[in-house]
């Protein structure tokens, strides 16, 4: 079950969907180790030891902790070297990424400790020896947990990678008790830089066999609720192209959904059931979703549909378009990046999409004539899925509580859901059930005011312009006249060919050279 305090998720649930994810899930990155993978017990140690450590502070509990002990050494320093088994290939990264990164968490208890290194090695073709790339941290915290990582780029060999740490200390201690160190959830994925000091990721899972997609691996996604409609965050290359992370859309959620450019695939798809599918064809349903979309794209990129067929949600240009069977119908937009609560209204004879509540597309068919995609495609696979797509000009998409519903949601009350997410409640009803307090914001004293944006409250024309100029509140370059050149006796063939020649002189300029009585007429000087 999804997080059952996500307040606006629970308000539209008493509003009877069929079903509704809040997309609460822990989808945060793909791990590329798992647990057996972080116990260092299994690893290679070289000039030291390790054993299991059991301690109350440790910053993941659910991850094994490991005491390592260094050896002896008169030298002044000594070293103790951590290298873990083969992980995967680096084929199997996502390369359009680039990078990947690895971490963990360190705790010094000997005062001997002079610096951390962490990074990985692998085996180089090319060079036929094994190459390591490390990263240094110099630290003089003792008994506190700190947490170190770094980001690698991606080397080019088709081969695996282990893990390095090594633990550098001063020599000359009386007893190897000095020589302790504790190492507790060690991380490594892709863009995971955002998470992995408080998440050892996710493991990614089989999508099921039966869905009409080539993809092979997706993260579950719990619908609100008791319900088992599962969604599915879709993974590529192991990399989530559906994350949860940011600043919730709605009040009461925990985060968003931000897609990433999937080609030809959906970042994240839920069940249809029935919604512009051939079972659903003479039913009524709403498809509601909270979506933020940038968009730079000039071509039509569908954002929201089946995964069978091409109706749907796009966006082109300033404008979004709603698209069922051969109809469609647009609405300009203009500005991107503001949430929007989408509701797409499906019924017999006629479509419609609602945009914070109020209407800007309708469109009428006869649904008799409608060729909606069945629920299994030609291989038996079930295409009844609704995709969320971005694309490289249309990224990124962030989308938050989904939900299908098996009528038409009047406008006031698609009007009510908006004020939901967007204005909540005085906050009494809200402290009383979680103990909490509230804290006001004095926006007048803090000198607050609302953004001044151009071109819609101000003028492009109040601006100060070089060499631009305004035309219908629209920016552009000056539309000069060009002059007029006379060549006299002489042909242009000559021109280029004189003005082709190398200049020797420091100042740049051209001349009619060799053309008789040529010469360049301006109607106006204005430069």
């Amino acid at each position: 079950m999804s997080n059952p305090s996500n307040l606006y998720a629970e308000k539209v649930y008493a509003e009877h969907p069929i079903a509704l994810w809040s997309l609460d899930d822990k989808a945060d990155y793909i791990s590329l180790i798992d647990e057996s993978d972080r116990d260092i017990n299994l690893w290679t140690i070289t000039n030291g030891t390790s054993e299991t450590y059991a301690t109350s502070d440790e910053p993941f509990p659910e991850s094994q902790t490991t005491k390592i002990t260094g050896a002896l050494t008169e030298d002044d320093f000594g070293q103790i070297v951590c290298i873990s088994n083969n992980l995967v290939n680096f084929s199997t990264l996502n390369r359009a990424l680039s990078t990947f990164s690895i971490g963990g968490f360190f705790n010094s208890i000997s005062a001997y400790a002079s610096s951390f290194e962490i990074g990985y090695e692998y085996y180089d073709t090319t060079s036929g020896s094994t190459i390591q790339r490390l990263k240094s941290y110099t630290t003089s915290v003792q008994n506190r947990w700190f947490f170190i990582s770094e980001t690698f780029d991606i080397p080019e060999d088709n081969t695996e990678f282990r893990i390095v740490i090594k633990i550098n200390y001063i020599g000359g201690a009386s007893t190897i008790d000095d020589y302790e160190f504790l190492i507790n959830g060690v991380t490594a994925g892709q863009w995971c830089e955002e998470f992995n000091s408080s998440s050892l990721g996710v493991q990614k899972t089989s999508l099921p066999s039966s869905i009409a997609l080539p993809t092979s691996f997706a993260i579950e996604a719990d619908a609100y609720g008791l319900q088992e409609n599962k969604a599915y965050y879709m993974v590529k290359d192991n990399s989530l192209m559906a994350k949860n992370t940011g600043i919730p859309l709605v009040y009461g959620a925990s985060s968003l959904t931000k897609l990433l450019p999937n080609i030809d695939m959906p970042s994240l798809i839920v069940p249809g059931l029935g919604f512009l599918s051939e079972a659903g064809q003479y039913k009524e349903y709403t498809f509601e979703s909270w979506i933020r979309v940038n968009s730079d794209s000039v071509t039509s990129k569908k954002i929201i549909g089946p995964i069978g067929s091409t109706d749907g949600m796009y966006v082109e240009g300033p404008f979004i378009v709603l698209k069922v069977g051969n109809t469609s119908g647009s609405y300009y937009i203009g500005e991107w990046t503001r949430p929007m609560l989408i509701h797409i209204r499906f019924s017999e004879n006629n479509s419609s999409l609602l945009i914070n509540g109020e209407e800007v597309i309708s469109l009428n068919y006869l649904s008799s004539e409608l060729d909606f995609p069945s629920k299994l495609n030609t291989e038996g696979k079930d295409q009844d899925w609704i995709g969320f797509y971005a694309y490289e000009d249309v990224s990124p998409i962030e989308i938050d509580c989904v939900a299908i519903y098996t009528y038409q949601v009047p406008i006031i009350l698609a009007k009510k859901r908006f004020v939901y997410g967007q204005g909540v409640e005085f906050p009494e009803g809200i402290n009383q059930a979680y103990s909490g307090s509230s804290v006001y914001i004095d926006y007048p004293f803090a000198d607050y005011t609302n953004n001044y944006s151009y071109p819609n409250i101000g003028k492009w024309s109040q601006a100060a312009i070089d060499n631009l100029s305004v035309e219908n509140n629209l920016l552009c370059t000056p539309d000069y006249k060009l002059p007029e050149i006379v060549l006299g006796s002489s042909n242009i063939e000559q021109l280029y060919s004189d003005l082709g020649e190398i200049q020797d002189e420091p100042d740049k300029f051209f001349s009619f050279g060799s053309v008789s009585s040529g010469y360049m007429y301006f109607d106006n000087l204005n430069f």
